[in-house]
């Protein structure tokens, strides 16, 4: 019996879960899922060809910091805007924040929380979440903002931004 249940966890640890969903819609690419490591990549390639006048539309509870980044960095360099009609998280606010502009939906969510490695979710990984905040200084989000995900100290449990401070 032990073995088969080492088995068992064993083929439940190597099962990949599965990356962001990216659908396109005319002037629209809409993200939901989960962002893992190879999406930058994957987004790159969609958006390769398409014209400057993009709608990224998000839906997403985070994931690949390093991802996320990449993809807020093309989002930045080809100026589209963003959307988030319902939450947006973690990594999905690197995205998110590098709009031109960014918009939120009447009751969206945006939520931040402390980056984690893979490794150990049960912990902060200081490291990555300085990035998130550095790109967020980059991406000209509001300072209040900046400083919730610098000081961010729960792995688990987001932290809503209020929408005051992030609409003019």
């Amino acid at each position: 019996m032990r073995h088969v249940l080492a088995v068992a966890l064993l083929v439940a640890s190597t099962i990949a879960a599965p990356a962001a969903t990216f659908v396109r819609d005319g002037n629209r690419i809409v993200l939901t899922g989960v962002i893992r490591a190879g999406d930058a990549a994957a987004f790159a390639h969609l958006v390769a060809s398409l014209p400057d006048n993009v709608i990224v539309v998000l839906g997403s509870d985070g994931g690949s910091v390093p991802d996320a980044l990449a993809i807020g960095r093309l989002v930045r360099e080809r100026k589209f805007r963003t959307l988030v009609p319902s939450q947006c998280l973690s990594a999905c606010v690197m995205v998110w924040s590098a709009g031109s502009p960014r918009e939120l939906g009447d009751g969206a969510r945006i939520g931040i929380h402390c980056a984690r490695l893979e490794s150990d979710l049960a912990h902060c990984y200081g490291p990555a979440t300085d990035q998130m905040a550095a790109h967020l200084r980059d991406m000209g989000m509001p300072a209040v903002v900046i400083t919730m995900q610098a000081q961010a100290t729960s792995p688990e449990t987001a932290t809503m931004v209020p929408p005051a401070v992030l609409t003019p």
